[in-house]
């Protein structure tokens, strides 16, 4: 029977609005799951459609904490599945709010509850008030069950002491949304500190403010660029390393150098990779983009700035021209102002995302001196170090190293796109040389050529 929208069973008991809406969400997820699209869209289907289904009967039903897991390990079976995870592979890339932010079950229902009961005490009726004020007497009194509305009466409480003066509606849910997004963070942080093989990246998008255009990009992707994305997040690729450590493979050696194979290995750190040029092909892809993109940005603002890149086909010697300083170093890029005596020297590094700090302290020493070299004769010069991480990752202070290569004026919808851009490639690139592992040689393909 239904009253008001909510079921109503007549044993009153919350493990039948349970087994009600546990078997519902099953067949939406398997009506999902039979779709004839691919699965990383079935991802985006559930975020976007399915999970805001669910908002007005978690609204109207109550459930106890170990039902709402039932509901959330139902919930993860598909997501995994959809984003060819490994059955042991953390959700915290899913529903943690500082990555893709995909609710879970257990997430939407306290905000669906505590924004409802902060309308009801919003705009009081002294009838529901008086029935609320009973339920929350009856709820306080168990010991062995959580009890939804004083929870919510708690963070309501909790929000309208956070929220500053005045004191509105709006205000109290805007508050309530942020508080518990940052409860939910704050624990999926602490699980990610105790995951020693899946917690690394997922935490630089917390302790280094990680580009969110990384997490809005992956769902735009050709195919499989989705699946490699979240499984090189969370490092559950199919590496020998985690092969052996599911009971896969005998060995965890490099086929390539006979080291230790990992996929900070394969993506960066194989000398026979080095050698065989997968690295600077990635490395290339991805400079041939900036170079592209900056040289037609200073076309159209002046036309006065020389850009000099170090790649094949592009280079005529080196990128700091003789007359302005003779030097047997070759930055990347140089972008070089003679009439008004000013020069950039640009340099670009595709490190693991573990070492981008390091990676930026070496080219920075690599650098300094020939900048004191280049400011002694006259011209003022800007050094300026971007890494973009081999997974696809961009912090935000390298976001402000674009915006100072880039032209003044260049719009934030463009900045953005280069952002998504670099982003692309670099996943791209790796997700050739991650599938290529096991090629003994390697003839590396034209460069990634992307155009803004």
């Amino acid at each position: 029977m239904k009253f008001l929208g909510a079921h109503i069973f007549h044993n009153q008991q919350a493990k039948s609005v349970l087994k009600w809406l546990k078997e519902d969400l099953r067949d939406r997820l398997r009506r999902v799951d039979e779709l004839l699209v691919r699965d990383e869209y079935k991802i985006n289907i559930y975020r976007r459609y399915l999970l805001p289904s669910l908002r007005f009967a978690l609204t109207v039903h109550d459930l106890h904490r170990s039902h709402l897991r039932q509901l959330d390990q139902l919930t993860a079976r598909y997501l995994k599945k959809w984003a060819h995870m490994p059955r042991g592979a953390s959700l915290a890339m899913f529903h943690d709010p500082k990555l893709l932010n995909i609710k879970s079950v257990s997430h939407l229902y306290q905000e669906t509850r505590t924004l409802a009961y902060a309308k009801q005490a919003w705009n009081p009726d002294r009838t529901v008030e008086a029935a609320i004020e009973s339920k929350r007497a009856r709820e306080g009194t168990w010991t062995r069950k959580s009890s939804t509305i004083n929870e919510a009466h708690e963070r309501l409480t909790a929000a309208i002491e956070a929220t500053p003066a005045p004191v509105t509606e709006k205000a109290v849910v805007a508050t309530v949304r942020r508080s518990l997004n940052e409860e939910i963070a704050s624990q999926w942080r602490d699980k990610l500190e105790q995951y020693v093989m899946q917690g690394q990246m997922p935490l630089l998008f917390h302790s280094q403010e990680a580009d969110s255009t990384w997490l809005s990009t992956i769902f735009n992707m050709p195919r499989g660029l989705v699946q490699f994305a979240l499984n090189a997040s969370l490092n559950t690729l199919p590496s020998a390393d985690n092969l052996r450590r599911w009971g896969k493979r005998i060995s965890a050696r490099c086929l390539a150098c006979r080291n230790g194979e990992t996929l900070f290995h394969v993506l960066n750190g194989c000398t026979v990779y080095l050698q065989q040029g997968r690295y600077t092909w990635r490395h290339n892809s991805v400079l041939l983009y900036i170079y592209n993109t900056l040289s037609e940005l200073l076309q159209q603002r002046d036309g006065y700035s020389e850009v000099l890149v170090d790649l094949p086909g592009y280079q005529q010697g080196n990128t700091i021209p003789a007359d302005v300083i003779p030097t047997n170093q070759i930055p990347d890029l140089v972008v070089l102002d003679r009439e008004n005596r000013r020069i950039t020297i640009f340099e670009l590094t595709v490190p693991f995302e573990t070492n981008l700090t390091q990676s930026e302290v070496r080219k920075v020493n690599k650098y300094a001196a020939l900048v004191a070299d280049v400011e002694a004769t006259g011209f003022e010069c800007q050094m300026i170090h971007l890494t973009v991480g081999s997974r696809g990752l961009v912090t935000t202070p390298n976001r402000t190293a674009i915006e100072k290569l880039m032209p003044d004026g260049t719009s934030k919808g463009t900045l953005t796109e280069i952002y998504r851009t670099l982003n692309k490639i670099a996943l791209s690139a790796s997700y050739s040389i991650f599938y290529a592992r096991l090629q003994p040689t390697w003839r590396s393909p034209p460069l990634l050529n992307y155009k803004l």
